[in-house]
């Protein structure tokens, strides 16, 4: 009598068959929540490539691990040779030095804002303001920050033109 072979076959069969169905859904859930997470990414580049900034994220071993367009132009590098690399690597030492007690307040929590200047590859002074925002992970501890640098050669310029004809 193999009958109960036959039963055990056929009970053998159906989990499978439900364990398949499964996956399939599953795989089909997941497959939508990437699609949605790539359209999100999507919609994040769009936005920050086109605002008039520089902006990044560092992580607090100074790893840089988002770049927008306009850094990466900035920084004469594409995003594959920013993303990843080490601050300073990418900015340089002098200018990395120069940020480091800035950057020590965006880790201790705080909203740090600096402005500078500096010279451009054309000999030209080029004006900044630079401002690091914490982020705070859900644990609550700063996991590293961002950046964001505005060109304020323009505005210095209009400026200077005020002070003159005054």
């Amino acid at each position: 009598d193999i009958s109960d072979i036959k039963r055990a076959e056929t009970a053998m069969r159906l989990a499978h068959d439900e364990l398949d169905q499964r996956v399939q859904e599953r795989t089909t859930e997941l497959a939508r929540a990437y699609e949605g997470l790539s359209r999100s990414e999507a919609q994040l580049r769009l936005i920050t490539d086109n605002v008039p900034a520089l902006i990044a994220y560092v992580d607090r071993d100074f790893i840089i691990r988002f770049a927008n367009k306009p850094f990466a132009r900035y920084s004469k590098r594409s995003l594959d040779r920013i993303v990843g690399c080490h601050l300073r690597d990418v900015r340089g030492h002098q200018a990395y030095e120069e940020s480091l007690p800035h950057s020590a307040r965006a880790l201790a929590g705080e909203i740090a804002t600096n402005e500078g200047c500096r010279l451009s590859d054309d000999g030209e002074l080029e004006y900044f303001r630079a401002t690091r925002v914490p982020h705070f992970g859900d644990d609550g501890q700063v996991h590293g920050y961002f950046m964001i640098f505005l060109d304020m050669t323009e505005h210095e310029h209009r400026e200077e033109q005020l002070r003159q004809a005054q």
